[in-house]
């Protein structure tokens, strides 16, 4: 009632004859404008309110999968089953892979005996040359797959029925494959040791990345720094570079990583980090950088290195890689001085 006597005793603009005239609804209309105009402030002050919690909220969001693994860390068995099925997912993929170039099927390469195949140059292969491979061997820790010309199985029969799986990659052992090979103007090549992912690595970004695709990565060919992420010292066509990652501390490079298309959706990756800022994660946080892009695009990723290069082992370690296999090859000793 006071309500309705204090808009009573206020002026009311009216529509034109209808001056004097105060209705029923004239006084809710008044009522309600006042109540708006008194809760104004408040709207405006629960929208502030609402946007800061919005902010915090979306900072929590952001941030929560860190501090989920923090407050609730994962039991070192769940952790462990995880990071198995991840390998045996890809270590299937390499099974069957292997087995297109190596002329065989996926069961030889976990026979208990060692396997002599004839040479084959299947579609679908890793592309590292395009002519018929006179010798390659593999193993995956257990035995060996050798596809060689048919001129060398009487050696390799005599050679593999005394030798257990991987000692084959043993210096005596491939010195005697060597000795062999020089009769017919080929030389035994270093073994590379190759690795495939084994667990999801999150890492603290240490410097800024800047993603190169395609004729992107042009410019830089040629470049001596940088003769491990992408091919040097041209675009090699049967194994294109497909995505580079930059590392740069405002306009000054770090380091570079890069993958090529070895084989239909498999990712090898290289990395150079230049001399002055190694040591400082910078190519760990790189590769497991690009590692993760591969694995998000839907194809495998995988690093290789030599048996004495530490420190590239090392990288691949703390990126989640798995030491999965070996393989080397015969080349011919003319194409090895020119290389």
């Amino acid at each position: 009632m006071q309500v309705c006597q204090s808009i009573l005793s206020t002026n009311i603009h009216k529509a034109p004859g209808k001056e004097g005239r105060i209705t029923q609804f004239d006084c809710i209309t008044q009522f309600y404008v006042a109540q708006y105009r008194k809760s104004s402030g408040w709207i405006v002050q629960w929208l502030r309110q609402w946007a800061g919690f919005s902010s915090y909220f979306l900072h929590k969001l952001w941030t929560f999968p860190r501090q989920y693994d923090t407050l609730f860390p994962e039991k070192p068995e769940e952790r462990k089953s995880r990071m198995e099925r991840m390998f045996i997912e890809y270590r299937e993929k390499l099974l069957a892979q292997l087995a297109l170039e190596f002329n065989c099927i996926p069961a030889d390469l976990q026979a208990k005996e060692n396997i002599v195949t004839l040479p084959a140059l299947k579609e679908g292969r890793r592309r590292y040359s395009s002519q018929m491979p006179f010798l390659q061997m593999v193993t995956l820790g257990g035995n060996t797959v050798i596809m060689a010309d048919e001129c060398l199985h009487p050696f390799l029969h005599s050679l593999i029925g005394k030798v257990e799986g991987h000692f084959l990659f043993e210096l005596d052992n491939l010195t005697k494959l060597n000795g062999e090979l020089r009769k017919y103007g080929y030389q035994m090549n270093p073994a590379h040791h190759m690795f495939l992912p084994g667990c999801n690595i999150r890492m603290e970004a240490c410097c800024q990345v800047k993603w190169l695709y395609g004729s992107e990565i042009q410019p830089f060919y040629g470049d001596s720094r940088f003769p491990n992420a992408i091919a040097y010292p041209a675009p090699c066509p049967m194994r294109p570079d497909r995505i580079v990652a930059v590392a740069y501390h405002g306009d000054t490079i770090l380091g570079m990583a890069g993958c090529s298309e070895d084989g239909p959706h498999w990712q090898q990756i290289g990395i150079d980090v230049l001399p002055e800022y190694r040591s400082r994660g910078i190519g760990s946080y790189l590769v497991n950088a690009l590692k993760n892009k591969i694995v998000a695009m839907g194809d495998i990723p995988f690093y290789g290195t030599a048996a004495a290069n530490i420190r590239s082992q090392n990288i691949a370690i703390h990126c989640g890689f798995r030491p999965a296999w070996v393989e080397t090859e015969a080349q011919k000793i003319e194409d090895s001085s020119q290389a």
